[in-house]
């Protein structure tokens, strides 16, 4: 019984990273993709789509972060803020600065 249990951890375990690898790849082409029109000066709604899609990636992968944190080590959670903090606060006077909105 423990070697069928292992050959099916086995294959799970290879669909799984036959997924994962499908998946990242898909991901890569689509930012080679967005990438090549970037350098190129081609389609601007289409850079603007790609990145929405970073930006909401990068959202969600906070909110995930965060109650990890959260959920694990809530006494980490204050020094995540301030990094953050620390990260996104010169980014967001610059980006202002560029647009003269101050």
């Amino acid at each position: 019984m423990a070697v069928s249990e292992s050959r099916i951890e086995d294959e799970t375990n290879v669909i799984a990273k036959s997924l994962f690898h499908r998946k990242t790849v898909r991901l890569r082409d689509k930012v080679r993709f967005c990438r090549s029109h970037t350098r190129s000066g081609g389609d601007r709604v289409l850079i603007a789509a790609c990145d929405v899609q970073i930006s909401f990636l990068c959202g969600v992968m906070n909110v995930l972060v965060s109650a990890l944190l959260l959920g694990f080590q809530p006494t980490w959670l204050p020094n995540y803020y301030g990094i953050q903090m620390l990260a996104y606060t010169p980014y967001r006077i610059y980006t202002y600065k560029r647009k003269s909105y101050h």
